[in-house]
């Protein structure tokens, strides 16, 4: 049998007496058939085991099961135990990965989730080795789960009101800075010391100004609200920056 098709790949698990297989003649196949064929024999007993039950409940081959696992919708926080060495992990509102699930993955350097809010301080706090991080929107990450992540380059807060000065200003190797919409607990203050940046989105923000800007000597690439307190004399100071690498919105185009 060729790879099976994909039934519960939007959030919906499938009951075992329901599940569609690419080829309707067979019958479907056990947990067991599932670790004996596919998965590889290297691996723990354990490991092997989960995987494959996890395989059968989504009604997946596992070759797709490990090729999209970074965006896969449905895993537990038990499934993703197994993976101790995923470094990527997206998470989407559907999903029902909590903090419990995330600090599994010590790996991790790269972690999306918009709007997610299933994970909370303590999962996002655990992951040391983080250089990507986007908690855009309504999350319930605060300025005490940023405390540890010294590594972090890449920091998506667009429309998240939760995040302070306190929760960025020692993330020093900072280099790309989304503040967008209005995240008006960031200002000058903790702007300041992210001295590497070199991408900066501050559009709607009121608290951002010339006087944290004009010592971003590394800036090629800013987004702002015209007409609010970051000014183009203060850009045309910055070696860096180049024209074409400067967008400057007006207030009544953004959608906030």
């Amino acid at each position: 049998m060729d790879d099976w098709t994909v039934t519960a790949f939007e959030g919906v698990a499938i009951p075992d007496d329901k599940m569609i297989w690419s080829d309707a003649n067979q019958a479907p196949e056990t947990e067991w058939d599932i670790l004996e064929r596919e998965i590889p024999p290297r691996l723990d007993w354990a490991t092997r085991a989960a995987w494959a039950r996890t395989c059968y409940r989504l009604s997946v081959s596992w070759k797709k099961f490990i090729s999209e696992l970074p965006i896969f919708p449905v895993l537990t926080d038990a499934e993703l135990e197994t993976f101790p060495n995923l470094t990527s992990l997206v998470l989407a509102p559907h999903h029902i990965t909590t903090s419990w699930g995330v600090m599994a993955l010590p790996k991790l350097t790269s972690l999306i989730m918009h709007g997610y809010r299933r994970v909370a301080d303590m999962g996002v706090a655990s992951l040391a080795l983080l250089e990507t991080l986007d908690i855009s929107g309504r999350t319930q990450i605060s300025d005490a789960a940023l405390a540890g992540l010294r590594k972090l380059t890449t920091l998506n807060l667009a429309g998240n009101y939760n995040i302070s000065d306190t929760g960025i200003e020692h993330l020093t190797a900072l280099t790309a800075l989304n503040i967008y919409g209005r995240c008006n607990r960031i200002t000058d203050k903790g702007l300041k010391p992210l001295t590497r940046l070199v991408r900066l989105d501050a559009v709607e923000n009121v608290n951002v100004s010339d006087a944290s800007v004009g010592g971003l000597q590394l800036l090629e690439w800013i987004s702002y609200t015209a007409g609010k307190k970051i000014t183009p004399a203060c850009l045309a100071q910055l070696p860096n920056l180049r024209a074409n690498c400067i967008e400057a919105v007006a207030p009544s185009d953004t959608p906030f």
